[in-house]
């Protein structure tokens, strides 16, 4: 091969940004500690309602979700990400456009590392496929049988693993790669063919290896980090969905105190950022409440506003790690450089923001609990 390829192929790892700091060894240990907690924490309340999935999906006969299933599956086969890929790498050195080249190899090679992760990880736990499953527990033990090899799920990491690099280079269209991504991982378990917690385990690991293969490799691990915990809010989201449908919904004092406390900090964190848009001038904590405090109480309002103490529990830990993570001093992303000012937002934002909050909320009444109650 000529000596230009592999120039190419080592220009596609390039820093073509200035790297930072990388975190503190305490902040380190912190933030690992945090997001193996939510991780871990979240999947085992998985594992004991993956089957009340599959009962629920083997107890409707709509074809419609049949046919939605096989799309997914088709566009997240591994053949097709591989063309894809190897497509906008021909594309980017025909016109001679370094980013196609860059996102080429690096879909490329992080659709491959996701991949071997994934089969890894599948040999080593050997979990039965739902079509396979008759009752709520699986033996974990390592096996290369066919149909012993659900957990993680493959398509959902190889889809994420392309979307996060094509996020890195086209970041305007980074919600059509996520949705995309999105579509053929929720795809995988309307087809019955995976479990909830085979799909977000394998988008997870998709995402951390797409989002570290697209920055320079000497960083990885303020990546990772980083990966972490911008992935953590949607990893707990994903969790929050599935839990909230399938888990019946209890009505004690301490879920209705939740609700109400919920209710109040996300009327709190909406007033705040709308002042501090209006009077920032005047108001009196404008310089030190920013956008990431406000986000953080939003959030929590959200997971709070659920009913769950696990939704909750993993809500809080998430908004620390994504407070220390945008408040950190090695980073760029302090209070300072995220403050709510009027030229970066104005009263028609928020508004749709509000709107979209209330939205949810009403979502959240309609789906608590609905599967158990049918």
């Amino acid at each position: 091969m000529p000596p230009r390829f592999f120039s190419h192929l080592a220009q596609s790892f390039d820093q073509s940004t200035p790297t930072r700091p990388l975190y503190s060894p305490p902040i380190i240990t912190l933030l690992l500690t945090l997001s193996v907690l939510t991780l871990l924490g979240a999947l085992v309340p998985l594992f004991k309602i993956d089957y009340e999935v599959v009962l629920f999906l083997r107890s409707i006969d709509i074809k419609i979700l049949k046919e939605i299933g096989e799309i997914g599956h088709r566009l997240g086969k591994g053949t097709t990400l591989l063309l894809f890929s190897v497509g906008i790498g021909i594309v980017g050195y025909v016109w001679n456009r370094d980013r196609l080249k860059r996102a080429g190899w690096q879909s490329l090679i992080a659709h491959g590392i996701a991949g071997l992760i994934v089969q890894i990880i599948k040999i080593l736990l050997g979990r039965p496929r739902p079509y396979f499953m008759h009752q709520d527990h699986w033996p974990i033990g390592p096996s290369l049988q066919g149909g012993l090899n659900t957990f993680p799920s493959g398509h959902s990491a190889a889809s994420f693993a392309v979307a996060a690099v094509l996020a890195r280079h086209f970041p305007k269209a980074a919600w059509i790669w996520y949705a995309v991504a999105g579509f053929v991982a929720i795809s995988r378990i309307m087809e019955g063919d995976h479990f909830p917690s085979d799909v977000l385990a394998g988008s997870l690991i998709g995402f951390l290896i797409g989002y570290i293969i697209s920055r320079p490799l000497k960083d990885w691990l303020k990546s990772l980090l980083e990966a972490l915990v911008q992935g953590l809010p949607y990893w707990v989201g994903g969790f929050a969905v599935i839990w909230i449908i399938f888990h019946y919904p209890e009505t004690s004092p301490v879920q209705v105190g939740m609700m109400w406390v919920g209710l109040t900090m996300i009327v709190v964190s909406l007033g705040v950022r709308l002042l501090l848009i209006l009077k920032p001038t005047q108001f009196p904590l404008g310089s030190h409440i920013g956008a990431p405090t406000t986000h953080l109480m939003l959030g929590l309002g959200i997971a709070l506003y659920t009913g769950s103490l696990l939704v909750a529990l993993f809500g809080l830990l998430t908004g620390i790690a994504w407070w220390i993570r945008h408040s950190h001093n090695d980073l760029p992303g302090n209070p300072g450089h995220y403050m709510v000012r009027e030229k970066d937002s104005n009263v028609a934002q928020e508004a749709v923001i509000g709107l979209a909050v209330i939205a949810l909320l009403i979502a959240i009444q309609q789906i608590k609990g609905i599967i158990p109650l049918l």
